[in-house]
């Protein structure tokens, strides 16, 4: 893009912000048009209206203003609170006081997040790609839901450390700073601890698939009562965030509590609703293992190359945590990080492969169509959690309305 059409882009995206995610599609090969994108999700920020998470995120933001910096990070080194980043944010853009900034800057993060997760699969995959590659990358970008965004926290935290879990896989060099990284992720919700498990495995297993695979059979393993009562005695009296979200979702109460809640959205909920959850359960119990299951009937040929063989057992590590975590609370959750990196690992190995020598290409025909079935779902989904204002508003006459 010439410098003449990147100033009519911002202008028009000024005028018409939802010509961001148009042009920055078309263009999303380059830095701008991948930056015009993180824009739009800005502007959705701005214009998102507060229920759900929401709704509590813009009460604690004009809770922030009484709060200081080293008070929440006290609160949060001594863990009595799981969302570091979302009350540090706060305190932050307090002094705007208006809850719809800070709003624009959570989902700002998120899209450069996002957007730059799928740019890095991209860039490492050759685009004179067949059909089949093309398909398995759209399966691959489409796959964490926009929907996750109103459910702010752990989804971005989700993102966050999927973005230098990827980083770690692709670079040759500076791995230590993205271990590092990474490792900040519990910051955006307490909850991804777990996950932090993975970067370890790598660094300790490397590229011994065998040493992957025997932790997926341990971790499917493992009986619920087990791992509950083994979680609970390790939490018990300790009086910290932990221990309240356990006994909150973990616990038996809790996970009944929470089964009844699940049970009573799903039943009140309209058809697009309830086939939109059937789906994307679907997606996740039977398109991601199917896609796993065809990577490791073609495993011989992974060794072929690090990278693939590296996602392949990412991946693996991946669905071990989400494994577990079903079995403690919200680990449904989870699948959005295993899903993301079982795709990658599928979508970079066959561009490195001739398509029709590979083994077993019918387990694609499910797993590739449900997988993509769920994700179109959940897009159209997401326009209901979406402020008609993102698609009739701009910046002028939101500053028109500041004023």
């Amino acid at each position: 893009m010439n410098n003449q059409t990147k100033g009519f882009s911002i202008i028009l995206y000024l005028i018409w912000p939802i010509s961001a995610i148009f042009i920055g599609l078309r263009n999303f090969d380059c830095r701008f048009g991948r930056n015009l994108l993180v824009a739009s999700f800005t502007f959705l920020g701005y214009t998102a209206d507060d229920t759900g998470d929401l709704e509590r995120y813009a009460s604690q933001y004009y809770e922030a203003s009484n709060n200081k910096l080293d008070y929440i990070l006290d609160l949060f080194l001594n863990l009595q609170i799981g969302k570091f980043f979302n009350d540090f944010s706060a305190i932050i853009f307090s002094i705007f006081d208006n809850h719809h900034i800070y709003f624009a800057f959570l989902f700002g993060v998120f899209g450069y997040f996002l957007v730059n997760a799928i740019n890095l699969l991209r860039i490492n995959i050759s685009s004179k790609s067949k059909l089949p590659v093309l398909v398995g990358f759209i399966a691959f970008a489409s796959f964490y839901s926009i929907l996750t965004i109103f459910n702010y926290a752990f989804y971005m935290g989700g993102i966050y450390f999927l973005y230098f879990l990827l980083k770690i896989i692709f670079s040759n060099h500076n791995k230590r700073k993205y271990y590092i990284l990474i490792c900040l992720a519990p910051l955006f919700h307490i909850g991804l601890i777990p996950a932090l498990l993975v970067p370890f495995f790598y660094a300790i297993f490397k590229q011994r698939t065998l040493f992957y695979i025997l932790l997926l059979v341990v971790s499917t393993s493992l009986s619920q009562s087990f791992l509950v009562n083994k979680v609970e005695s390790g939490l018990v009296d300790s009086d910290n965030i932990l221990d309240d979200k356990f006994r909150s979702y973990g616990s038996e109460a809790g996970r009944e509590r929470l089964e009844d809640r699940y049970a009573g959205g799903y039943e009140s909920g309209n058809f697009n609703y309830r086939i939109s959850r059937d789906s994307k359960k679907w997606a996740n119990t039977i398109g991601i293992p199917l896609l796993l299951l065809f990577l490791f009937i073609n495993r011989k040929k992974l060794k072929e190359d690090k990278e693939s063989l590296d996602l392949f057992n990412v991946s693996i590590a991946c669905l071990s945590i989400t494994s577990l975590m079903l079995n403690i609370s919200q680990g449904e959750r989870f699948y959005n990080i295993s899903g993301f990196m079982v795709i990658a690992a599928y979508a970079y190995y066959i561009q490195k492969m001739s398509y029709n020598s590979l083994k077993f290409r019918s387990l694609l025909f499910i797993s590739v169509p449900l997988i993509i079935f769920a994700n179109i779902l959940s897009f159209i989904m997401a326009k209901n959690f979406i402020s008609p204002d993102f698609y009739l508003s701009n910046y002028p006459i939101k500053l028109f309305e500041l004023l």
